[in-house]
């Protein structure tokens, strides 16, 4: 496959810095929620291993695994929380570079400048 080619790529960043701050930060916000969405659903899915009757019979350190992994889903679920909780608490919901910054770094949604 052949390299992108500089001008495509400038042309790109040049269409995308010309929306507003503020469709920026929308559309930030909503793909870490949509992400949110998904974690949360695996978090269900993970919780409902503990109640099944197999569970007991897993070693103790299959179950410390298992905590681990609950653990690290929480604070998943968290740091996809903080962006929003953040423009809607900290910037009194206002549109500023630092929240879409956040929200890109959390969320993941495109490779941000």
């Amino acid at each position: 496959m052949s390299e992108p080619r500089p001008d495509i790529i400038y042309a790109y960043l040049q269409r995308s810095c010309r929306r507003s701050l503020s469709k920026q930060v929308k559309t930030a916000l909503d793909e870490t929620r949509l992400l949110m969405l998904g974690a949360q659903v695996l978090f269900g899915f993970k919780l409902n291993g503990v109640f099944q009757e197999e569970f007991a019979n897993l070693s103790i350190a299959s179950r410390y695994v298992d905590c681990a992994g609950h653990v690290l889903m929480a604070m998943a679920i968290g740091l996809l929380v903080a962006p929003s909780m953040q423009h809607r608490i900290v910037e009194n919901g206002e549109d500023t570079v630092r929240i879409h910054r956040n929200a890109m770094k959390r969320g993941g949604c495109e490779v941000w400048r």
